[in-house]
């Protein structure tokens, strides 16, 4: 059930969250989160596949527009995991890999292919790495992910949702929508605090396939701010032998 946060998430990371309001209409939940999020997993991963993992390999093709005047910026992000606290995310232009994000176990570093330029992650940066590696960790309850979560019913146009809202930190929601049908996860909304400004993120799952036995939302649409952001599953695979090596820092 956690597959939806690497869709939407993780090139983020590196970026503070804040509070944000949006509309829609709010009522009381009909259902406990320890129930909701058994749901979901009987949902996504109904015969435990996902839950008996321990590695996966995930690529997408991500679209970026950025405005009317600019071409389209088509990437491939690569994401490798394995349990309990290795992750590993790169970002490839021109099938050439510009930058990585790569966190195991307590130290995290992020890598820019190009100047060859290595930075550690700060305690802040670095905790947001590891929350991602901890939610990809098949199992985890997001109560040992998040401080605080509740959870009500919302309603936006005429979807109806289960409305998550989780706190890492006092007064930084993450908003996560749940399908009150199929209890897939649709939605990810927040607000994200940048040098200078703040910047809504709204991120959509637009379909669902089964992958591995697994179903995964394999198309998705963020917008952040100005810009909009559409991604695509191009492969992925459960159980990958990964090497140590993978979540080295590079030499160069």
């Amino acid at each position: 059930m956690r597959l939806f946060f690497m869709l939407f998430f993780a090139v983020f990371l590196l970026l503070a969250g804040g509070c944000g309001s949006f509309n829609e209409e709010i009522s009381a939940a009909d259902i406990s989160i320890d129930e909701l999020e058994k749901r979901m997993q009987q949902a996504m991963d109904p015969n435990g596949r996902f839950a008996r993992a321990k590695s996966y390999v995930m690529r997408q093709q991500v679209t970026t527009d950025r405005s009317w005047m600019e071409l389209p910026e088509v990437q491939m992000v690569e994401i490798k995991f394995r349990a309990p606290d290795q992750f590993k995310l790169t970002t490839y232009t021109d099938n050439e890999p510009e930058q990585m994000i790569i966190a195991s176990g307590s130290e995290g570093w992020f890598v820019n292919m190009d100047s060859k330029k290595v930075v550690r992650l700060d305690r802040h940066k670095l905790e947001s790495v590891l929350m991602l590696a901890r939610l990809t960790n098949p199992g985890t309850p997001l109560k040992e992910v998040f401080k605080k979560i509740s959870i009500d019913r919302s309603r936006i146009g005429d979807e109806d949702f289960y409305r998550l809202t989780c706190f890492r930190e006092k007064d930084t929601p993450m908003y996560i929508y749940v399908g009150c049908k199929d209890f897939f996860s649709r939605r990810l909304r927040m607000t994200m605090g940048v040098p200078g400004s703040r910047i809504k993120y709204d991120s959509r799952m637009l379909n669902y396939s089964m992958y591995e036995g697994v179903m995964i939302p394999d198309e998705s649409i963020v917008h952040q701010g100005s810009i909009e952001q559409k991604s695509k599953v191009i492969y992925y695979k459960l159980d990958v032998e990964l090497d140590d090596k993978e979540f080295r820092v590079p030499l160069f």
